[in-house]
């Protein structure tokens, strides 16, 4: 897999141009975008409403960044397990938090008429923040299975064994809010504002079902088939 991406990001688009370079390019941009608006308007870290989460957030960015450096800038870190392990623990962190410190306002009790925020005036409900939860905590234990099947690359039993089990925590998936993305374009009037919204809601639908069914459970069995070797660089290029 790790030749794979190499082989991809090398490829040639222009002259001293690669892909590769192309997306360090768009990952340094959308971050200096972030740094800039959160330098032009730094009260938004200010208020003690909904602190926790600005300052969770805040640093859960900053985290990203030092995993960009990590990957694309120096070999030098190499924070392995550490690193993924972290990252999962400070989003379950960002999105609890948002549950905890803005949950409990009327609007977000409410929230908006469609799951999601692709509309200009959508509002995340506390049940989407609390589904995102669950989501942080799959990641979880989807690092530790990716690095556990890498410690494992004899064993295809065991391995088979641990790709089984990352199947239980979808079993408690009804205890977390359930949030349909069908239900923004399904009913006639609700959902999307326009047409271009409600497609887009159609299209990360279809996004959620080829994560789910391909490219996660499709990870793992082929991790567990095909011998469980480098899981710390495909959880690197997981990020």
């Amino acid at each position: 897999m790790a030749t794979l991406f190499h082989d991809v990001e090398a490829r040639l688009l222009l002259p001293g141009l690669t892909v590769g370079r192309l997306l360090d390019g768009a990952l340094a941009l959308f971050f200096v975008r972030l740094l800039l608006a959160m330098a032009a308007h730094p009260h938004m870290l200010l208020p003690r409403y909904g602190r926790t989460h600005r300052l969770t957030g805040s640093l859960l960015l900053l985290y990203l960044m030092l995993g960009l450096a990590d990957v694309r800038l120096t070999p030098l870190l190499r924070l392995r397990g550490a690193y993924d392990i972290g990252l999962s623990l400070l989003g379950l962190a960002t999105a609890f938090s948002a549950a905890r410190d803005f949950g409990s306002a009327r609007v977000h009790l409410r929230g908006s008429e469609a799951s999601g925020i692709l509309d200009e005036k959508a509002t995340v409900s506390r049940s989407e923040m609390l589904e995102h939860c669950f989501y942080q905590l799959l990641n979880l234990c989807q690092v530790g299975f990716l690095y556990a099947s890498a410690a494992l690359p004899h064993s295809r039993a065991a391995r088979t064994a641990l790709a089984a089990a990352l199947l239980l925590p979808w079993l408690a998936r009804s205890r977390f809010p359930v949030n349909s993305f069908s239900a923004n374009y399904k009913t006639p009037g609700v959902g999307g504002t326009t047409p271009l919204i409600r497609f887009l809601y159609r299209l990360k639908k279809w996004q959620y079902l080829l994560y789910k069914h391909f490219l996660l459970h499709g990870l793992n069995v082929s991790v567990a088939m095909g011998g469980g070797g480098g899981g710390g660089e495909i959880t690197r290029r997981k990020r």
